[in-house]
């Protein structure tokens, strides 16, 4: 439906704000991200969905483009607390995802765990950092931890998006001699 609307009239922009937001809940951060750009070509100013969409950039691990869009926001409205938020934890995240390369360079998996322990608490939703955490966790061959931590704190819409953690997951779960569980999974 949002197609046809688009083509009657593609200068509104809550057309595109609203498929935006169904494309998010699908999980097609691409096609999301697309879609709040367009919009917010239309309506620069609306400052709702600059917030949504350095969310999602969030989600996805691009903190630049989320502290450039949540600064757009803040522009429209400088005294609202949850943008200010949101962008102290972009910054932080940042600055931590940065670290946590450093570290990983280093071979320092031990402090590479500690730093990603840090880092979701602050996001835990950003799908690239519990990948990158699964790899140092594998890295140190850490397979009871991996199943533990995608058991219990990666929610299966997360699991669904990035189909790798669930393939970490079962290699873990056989590593473990845990093989029915393992072929649920495959």
């Amino acid at each position: 439906y949002f197609e046809k609307a688009i083509k009657i009239d593609d200068t509104k922009q809550m057309i595109f704000f609203n498929k935006a937001k169904c494309e998010e809940s699908l999980q097609q951060f691409n096609k999301a991200i697309e879609d709040y750009e367009k919009g917010l070509s239309l309506d620069p100013k609306n400052a709702k969905n600059l917030r949504r969409l350095a969310l999602l950039y969030q989600k996805i691990g691009n903190f630049d483009k989320s502290i450039e869009k949540i600064d757009k926001a803040l522009d429209l409205e400088p005294e609202n607390e949850e943008y200010k938020k949101i962008k102290r934890s972009n910054e932080l995240l940042k600055k931590e995802m940065s670290e946590l390369k450093a570290k990983a360079s280093g071979k320092n998996y031990s402090e590479v765990e500690k730093l990603f322990k840090t880092i979701l608490k602050e996001a835990p939703q950003a799908y690239i950092v519990q990948f990158f955490y699964i790899i140092a966790l594998w890295s140190s061959s850490k397979h009871k931890e991996i199943i533990k931590f995608l058991q219990e704190d990666v929610s299966e819409e997360n699991k669904n998006v990035n189909k790798d953690l669930n393939y970490y997951l079962a290699f873990s779960l056989s590593h473990e001699c845990q093989f029915e569980e393992a072929k649920e999974i495959i």
